[in-house]
C-alpha cells in the first residue's frame, strides 16, 4: 500500500524487491490509498513500478472509494471469481472452520501467555498449534524446521 499523498518513495523500492525476484513475481496488488486527497496519484506512479503488479487500485478508506474494486481484484487474484458455487461451499466446509477456530484459540492462549510474562517456551506450544491448524486450511504443513528457524534467536527448548 502506498500513501497517495507521498507517492512512490525510496523505501517502497525495498518492499518491491521482496515481492519481485527477477522475472518471477508473486501475485500482488498495489493499493494507493488516500486518492481523495491526491486524485492523480495512481497515474503519477512510475510505469516500471506499476508493471510489476497484477493491478493497481486507487482507494480512499475515508470515503470508501475503490473498496469494491479492491475486493474484485483480490477475488480475481485468488481465483475466487472463477470458483463455481459448489467450490465456494467446499472452501467454507466444517472441517476448515473448526481448524480456523483452533488457530484463533491457540493464538488467544499465546497472547495470554505473553501478557502473563510466561517463558517463551510456553508461547511456542501455542504458536505451533495455531500454525498446524492453519496448515489444515491451507494444505501446508509447518515443519519443525520452520518453527525452529522462527525461534532460533530465542533460547528455548524443543
Amino acid at each position: 500500500m502506498v500513501n497517495a499523498q507521498d507517492g512512490w518513495v525510496a523505501d517502497d523500492d525495498g518492499i518491491l524487491q521482496g515481492i519481485v525476484h527477477g522475472d518471477r513475481r508473486r501475485p500482488a496488488l498495489l493499493v494507493v490509498n488516500k486518492v481523495d486527497e491526491a486524485p492523480t496519484a495512481v497515474d503519477a506512479l512510475p510505469a516500471e513500478v506499476t508493471a510489476r503488479f497484477h493491478r493497481v487500485i486507487g482507494t480512499s478508506a475515508l470515503r470508501g472509494e475503490g473498496i469494491l474494486a479492491l475486493e474484485d481484484a483480490l477475488s480475481a487474484l485468488l481465483g475466487l471469481d472463477a470458483t463455481p458455487v459448489e467450490g465456494a461451499a467446499w472452501v467454507a466446509n466444517h472441517r476448515q472452520a473448526e481448524a480456523l477456530e483452533q488457530a484463533v484459540a491457540a493464538l488467544d492462549r499465546m497472547q495470554e501467555a505473553v501478557a502473563a510474562e510466561l517463558p517463551i517456551d510456553c508461547w511456542v506450544v501455542e504458536l505451533r498449534e495455531a500454525a498446524l491448524a492453519l496448515g489444515l486450511v491451507t494444505g501446508t504443513n509447518i515443519s519443525d524446521d520452520v518453527l525452529g528457524s522462527i525461534f532460533s534467536r530465542f533460547c528455548i527448548g524443543k
